[in-house]
């Protein structure tokens, strides 16, 4: 079997080992484009393991219950619905007990908003590599060595483009971030915004004589020591390890294959043969055929018998499908029942017309999504100095006005307690919740006007 190598897929980069130039990178334009790097630079029946967190994966902490595999994803699918399809990359980190939640556990959720690793799996098992694992970033954070009661850093760092921060502080704390450029890279200050999370998630560099251990993964052409504004802070006051993707690369391949966060675990298994594994399989191809020869002349006799099974099979498989199709058409007519009473009534409309009153003046609404059961607000201050609470200070959050507003003003109307989301460094808010419940007598009488 062919030594497993590693390989990057960060954001729209791909990082690769040249066997001469060492590590380098390259932007991509699309995902796919990854494939014809790999064909380039590795030899073909090469095992490759992936280091998978492009900008279509998407990882934020969760809550979900305690136990293996099929638990956590029944339980995340339902908030996050790409979970449930099979061809999409997710994986989650091991769960770890919330205090004074009852028994609730927590976990960094790493999953595809759009499926593109299955392609791209694909496209190279069709070029004759094989793809035994694939992880996200947040893995090979939470997989590295660290000190109980001590502050832990780890950190992924491409010049001024992006970077991958995760924490795990002294109170058991753990915060992931990902920091990405994008169309903004020649006006983008990657280590401002690393040192903005180290300001919200509390990290000092003074803490009695327990200096935080910090460990950064450098990409190539990457000079921490050189392009960090406040390295000489980070040498004197943390305990700082400066590594390569080499390092990096021997992280990766450390990580088990039966890993929690393997994002392939759920997709279709592909089996891939080397020369040996295939003169084995001939061997016990031959050895089969053999027996069913046998078999085949052994049970002739019964072959009636067999055709009337499978018929039988045939028609309760056909009465099932048909089953299950009525099951869905019901549903649809339900959710389309539901969807008219809600239009019909006047609870969309009086959502509607408030909105002008409960968005401030200083905040544009950019979208909005109402059905018959939940709703979705999404907009940006963009005065984020004014609407910013400042810290130490009694304001509430901006979004707390609308919700005052909203639940003020319409009857049955409830904003979710953790729906309001609002970013402090963009000004983005997004406020969502439950639309009023109709009665069937309101919406009979609407429907007749």
């Amino acid at each position: 079997m062919a030594k497993p190598q590693g390989l990057f897929i960060w954001e729209k980069t791909v990082y690769y080992n040249d066997p001469v130039k060492g590590w380098l990178r390259k932007p991509l334009v699309r995902l796919e484009d990854s494939a014809a790097v790999v064909q380039e630079h590795y030899k073909k029946k090469s095992s490759l393991v992936l280091a998978y967190d492009p900008d279509v994966m998407q990882t934020e902490f969760a809550e979900c219950p305690g136990g293996g595999r099929p638990i956590v994803r029944e339980a995340l699918s339902g908030s996050h619905e790409s979970i449930a399809n099979n061809l999409t990359g997710w994986g989650f980190q091991q769960p770890w007990p919330l205090p004074g939640s009852g028994g609730s556990f927590g976990t960094f959720c790493s999953y595809e908003a759009v499926p593109s690793l299955s392609v791209l799996c694909s496209s190279l098992m069709d070029l004759g590599y094989s793809v035994p694992r694939a992880f996200p970033l947040a893995t090979l954070a939470m997989h590295a060595a660290s000190t109980p009661g001590r502050t832990s850093i780890f950190m992924i760092v491409d010049k001024d483009s992006q970077a991958f921060v995760y924490i795990n502080t002294t109170s058991g704390m753990k915060a992931c971030r990902k920091l990405y450029a994008g169309k903004r890279q020649e006006a983008y200050d990657v280590w401002s915004e690393i040192s903005m999370i180290f300001g919200e998630y509390g990290v000092t560099f003074e803490d009695g004589g327990q200096r935080p251990q910090m460990r950064i993964y450098q990409a190539p052409g990457t000079d921490v020591k050189t392009q960090c504004p406040y390295w000489d802070v980070l040498q004197s006051q943390a305990q700082v390890e400066v590594l390569g993707f080499s390092a990096l690369e021997l992280l990766l391949l450390s990580v088990p294959s039966k890993h929690p966060s393997s994002l392939m675990e759920d997709m279709p298994k592909t089996i891939v043969l080397d020369f040996g594994l295939q003169i084995a399989a001939a061997v016990l191809l031959v050895i089969f055929l053999g027996f069913g020869i046998f078999a085949y002349l052994q049970l002739q006799k019964e072959r009636k018998t067999i055709r009337e099974l499978n018929a039988q099979q045939g028609a309760l498989a056909a009465q099932k499908m048909r089953l299950e199709n009525n099951k869905r058409e019901m549903e649809t007519l339900r959710k389309l029942y539901s969807q008219e009473i809600f239009e019909y009534s006047n609870g969309r409309q009086q959502l509607v017309q408030m909105l002008p009153v409960a968005i401030p003046r200083d905040a544009t609404l950019t979208s909005m999504n109402i059905s018959d059961q939940t709703f979705r607000l999404a907009g940006i201050f963009w005065k984020q100095s004014v609407s910013q609470p400042r810290v130490g200070s009694d304001s509430t959050d901006p979004t707390t006005a609308i919700k005052r507003t909203l639940e003020g003003s319409i009857a049955g109307l409830l904003v979710n307690q953790g729906g309001n989301k609002y970013s402090t460094n963009t000004g983005d808010f997004i406020v969502e919740g439950t639309t009023p419940k109709p009665s069937i007598e309101n919406a009979t009488s609407a429907g007749g006007h």
